[in-house]
């Protein structure tokens, strides 16, 4: 089980150690009942949407961009769920394909990322959390400084490459740390460039 910084046993509720302030341990047991817990990776999820040759992109007010995926709904629902949060675009989430599987390890969190295409713009309204929101070009993107810069760009231009080809891969990405691991990808190639969603 993942406990996180959860401060009761799920078991027997009892009181949990506090982590350490400098080196939380990666496992712990109730000191109550001996029911292990473990520190995993959080999943979130998140989507790289494009209309013609430009893709989805925002400004948070604050934070990380992500969505946190919830037990009680499926990876492309929770996709879904906080594009329409987070911009105002509404896509029916089983039309989105696998695109990344992303290790953030300075952060603790492995992103599932999917990909969705639209052949009409989908109306934008950027939500609470975010400052502005828009289709933007590869060579737009080019200016900005983007989180996350030195993986971020790299996909970036990688995507505009699959574009142009029309050839995506279901890829394993683990963003450079600074701890010193480095940017680093493999790519599993689709049987078919025309499966998957395709502009909507």
């Amino acid at each position: 089980m993942t406990a996180g910084r959860t401060s009761s046993c799920s078991e027997c509720a009892a009181k949990l150690p506090a982590p350490e302030a400098t080196d939380e341990p990666k496992s712990f047991i109730c000191p109550a009942c001996a029911k292990s817990y473990y520190r995993n990776p959080c999943i979130i999820v998140g989507r790289l949407a494009y209309y013609g040759d430009r893709i989805l992109v925002y400004r948070r007010a604050r934070g990380f961009p992500r969505g946190t995926s919830s037990a009680v709904r499926t990876l492309e629902e929770a996709t879904a769920r906080e594009t329409f949060k987070e911009t105002g675009v509404v896509f029916d989430p089983y039309r989105l394909d696998l695109y990344n599987v992303i290790n953030m390890t300075d952060v603790e969190q492995v992103c599932i990322l999917f990909r969705i295409g639209f052949s009409k713009a989908p109306t934008l309204r950027a939500g609470s959390e975010c400052l502005e929101v828009a289709f933007m070009s590869e060579d737009q993107i080019a200016t900005l400084d983007l989180a996350w810069q030195p993986s971020l760009g790299t996909e970036i231009r990688h995507f505009f490459q699959r574009w142009r080809l029309g050839d995506f891969a279901i890829r394993l990405v683990r963003l450079a740390s600074a701890g010193g691991a480095t940017y680093s990808c493999r790519s599993y190639p689709l049987r078919s460039a025309s499966s998957g969603s395709g502009p909507m």
